[in-house]
């Protein structure tokens, strides 16, 4: 699926799109939180946080 696509399904609330998105996206942005926080615990829970304003 595209990134459009999965976008615009994100926004419709559909969960296989959330989960696509988070699978694409997941593993990046734990990395990007965590040069932020330079704690795997607090990455974790950024990017948790992160997610639920996303989808929310």
């Amino acid at each position: 699926m595209d990134h459009q696509k999965l976008v615009k399904d994100c926004l419709r609330g559909k969960p296989q799109a959330q989960r696509e998105l988070y699978e694409l996206f997941a593993e990046p942005m734990l990395g990007v939180c965590y040069r932020y926080t330079r704690s795997m615990r607090d990455a974790e829970d950024v990017l948790q946080e992160g997610f639920i304003k996303v989808f929310h």
